[in-house]
């Protein structure tokens, strides 16, 4: 990796909600002294998302013309035909992007899709066995010379305020009516006052549910500002737990299927998720709420 030495760095973020705050985490990290080496690129799709969680290192736009992640990056779900239009379209608009010639950029996996849409510019991603995203990002910076700021501060001693966060866009993530009842009778059983969060819309299921609950608008600012106003989330495996981690504030993920890699750092590092069907899961995050 000699040769990415001190080049300066650009993530390039196209893809989802998340990932997007995946990365403007890692840069965070990065320490003062070599921040002037770092950018972060994104999707038209990502601004306003971006301007709630208000990046300090500089942001370029990559203007590709879809208004959600590009089909190129979810074929499952618009299809191989509008995935080789929006292959094209993408590298054009990487191409017309204001990042230096010789940034070297980084991506989470620099598969075939990747290597296409960034074209002949240098790249690195993680290698097939790194275990964790964040962990991922940060030998990324370090083999490009970059060096890293400590340890995140420590978080909050005590629970006083937690919040539910179920929903996904991923509806198979989304966290079961039963389950969110047994989580809210269960804080409520430890004397944490506890709030149920949900965007507009999202999840129609539980604001029938009788379950008393606060519906936000679907706006990242809100979102954002809710889980500011909190000790503790938990979260199905979404965008919520990843601005938890940005914020400095401690989640449990709750999610169907184990999926450490997508995990916020210091959930895979203290294993602080579980299962949908998981015995003892409750008390496992009533625990956590009454430590």
């Amino acid at each position: 990796m000699a040769e990415c030495q001190d080049r300066p760095v650009c993530f390039l973020q196209l893809k989802a909600f998340g990932d997007f705050v995946i990365a403007n985490a890692a840069a965070e990290r990065v320490a003062a002294q070599d921040r002037q080496r770092v950018t972060i690129a994104i999707g038209t799709h990502l601004q306003q998302l971006c301007e709630a969680v208000a990046p300090t290192v500089p942001v370029i736009t990559v203007a590709s013309p879809e208004a959600s992640v590009p089909a190129i990056f979810d074929i499952r779900k618009l299809g191989l035909s509008a995935a080789l239009k929006s292959a094209w379209q993408v590298r054009r608009a990487v191409e017309r992007a204001a990042i230096g010639r010789d940034a070297l950029i980084l991506v989470d996996g620099l598969g075939m899709r990747e290597r296409f849409v960034i074209g002949s510019r240098p790249a690195i991603g993680m290698s097939a066995a790194t275990a964790n995203i964040y962990h991922g990002y940060d030998a990324l910076l370090q083999a490009a010379g970059i060096r890293l700021a400590p340890a995140q501060p420590a978080r909050a001693a005590t629970v006083r305020r937690a919040g539910i966060f179920p929903g996904s866009r991923i509806a198979a993530k989304n966290l079961p009516v039963a389950l969110v009842a047994d989580l809210l009778n269960e804080a409520g059983r430890r004397g944490v006052s506890t709030d149920l969060y949900l965007l507009q819309g999202e999840r129609p299921d539980l604001e029938a549910s009788g379950l008393p609950h606060i519906v936000m608008p679907r706006q990242f600012t809100a979102l954002r500002a809710a889980i500011a106003g909190v000790d503790f989330v938990v979260s199905a495996d979404s965008l919520p737990a990843h601005l938890a981690e940005s914020l400095c504030i401690d989640s449990f993920v709750i999610t169907p299927r184990p999926n450490e890699f997508w995990m916020p750092r210091s959930v895979f590092d203290h294993r602080r998720w579980g299962l949908f069907n998981e015995p003892g899961l409750i008390a496992r995050i009533g625990a956590l709420l009454s430590a």
